[in-house]
């Protein structure tokens, strides 16, 4: 049954769009769908099958009427989560590990809990204190465990005696951690398992924040040098890497990870902060498409200053709205979402909002249609093979 196509794949019904002769649209039903996987990630509600089945998602006000109802509901939550999920690639968490024997306190509960922290910090930043999208890299506001607490450093007691129990936590002004950036869901996830790696930290911070593809490494690197942490000669990784970058084979790819990667080199690949690596005082000044800077914090502003930020969580949401990447068809449309997202002060349910309202969220691309030659026609339905979810 699992492996029917039927299950694994969505399968939406469009119909002739009167507005558009030749062109389609999703009917009531798979319109229901869109909107409800996008808002909900998950299945429509009773409620949205109805307007579906009395056509009063086809107007205007019957579509807004269900949109500002699917926002309100506590549910919408969920559908944020699993954006970000996805955003972030937190499907990797599944391999996550540290070595055991350098950070014995890296457990599988704490791989949860480092998961659970960055979703609640977003969900706060977002939807409980409607903030600018922008300040979920400098937020000092988050949530910890008694587990993250041992990790970071941090006096976390365990509420109404239950080591599991979550608590707020804000950060000191002075303190050198902010934001989703300086926490155990990215510095951890995107680091070895027994050291910090700045490169995939700026790797990652550059495909998955700025939307900004990084070439892959050619075939047949020495790694060597970057891998020997005892050399006595290079004692920290800003040394290693530098030396690293002499091959002109590296030098390209390295020049736009490495300046951004070695702001967090401050946290230690399980999450925790140090102040220096074999006696030598950590280096943390970087530079973010010429924002310059000298700790994580000046890293996070200059991510949360970076346009590129905004431009990425705009048209991821609307990629994960449509169910596919979007193409040079989508530019008008995106450039409407841009205008509203910097007017709204970068509200994200505002964005949501704008997106479940855009009438090319229904659209069916012609690219797109499987038409079924028996039903197919001016008074028949085609069928729409959708995504995989």
């Amino acid at each position: 049954m699992i492996e029917s196509p039927k299950f694994l794949f969505l399968k939406q019904g469009a119909e002739p769009d009167p507005d558009h002769p030749g062109q389609f649209r999703l009917d009531p039903y798979g319109k229901a769908i869109q909107l409800s996987l996008f808002l909900w990630n998950a299945p429509p509600d009773r409620q949205l099958l109805e307007a579906a089945r009395d056509k009063s998602l086809e107007t205007d006000r019957g579509l807004a009427n269900q949109v500002d109802r699917l926002m309100a509901s506590t549910r919408l939550e969920r559908g944020v989560r699993a954006f970000f999920s996805d955003m972030l690639g937190f499907d990797e968490f599944s391999t996550l590990s540290k070595d055991p024997v350098l950070y014995p306190k890296f457990t599988l509960k704490v791989v949860e809990d480092a998961r659970e922290q960055t979703l609640r910090t977003i969900v706060d930043n977002l939807l409980t204190r409607h903030g600018d999208y922008r300040d979920l890299f400098t937020t000092p506001h988050t949530f910890l465990t008694t587990r993250l607490g041992s990790i970071y450093g941090l006096p976390v007691a365990a509420r109404g005696g239950w080591p599991d129990a979550w608590a707020p936590y804000t950060y000191d002004k002075d303190d050198p951690r902010a934001g989703i950036l300086s926490q155990i869901s990215f510095v951890a996830l995107h680091a070895h398992p027994g050291r910090s790696s700045p490169t995939l930290r700026g790797k990652a911070l550059r495909e998955l924040v700025l939307c900004q593809k990084v070439p892959s490494p050619p075939p047949n690197v020495d790694f060597k040098l970057v891998q020997d942490v005892k050399n006595p000669q290079f004692k920290t990784t800003r040394d290693r890497l530098t030396a690293h970058r002499t091959a002109p084979t590296c030098a390209g790819c390295h020049k736009i990870m490495d300046p951004i990667g070695l702001a967090m080199e401050n946290f230690d690949a399980d999450g925790g902060f140090r102040a220096s690596e074999n006696g030598v005082a950590i280096d943390a000044t970087g530079e973010l498409d010429g924002m310059k800077f000298d700790s994580p914090a000046g890293l996070a502003k200059a991510v949360h200053d970076d346009p590129a930020a905004t431009a990425c969580v705009l048209s991821r949401a609307y990629e994960y709205a449509l169910g596919r990447p979007l193409g040079k068809g989508d530019a008008g449309t995106t450039k409407m979402l841009a205008d509203g997202f910097a007017a709204s002060g970068y509200k994200f349910p505002e964005l949501l909002r704008t997106i479940a309202l855009t009438d090319a969220l229904y659209a069916v691309p012609r690219m797109d249609l499987s038409l079924n030659t028996q039903g197919a026609g001016p008074a028949g339905t085609s069928a729409l093979t959708g995504e995989t979810r």
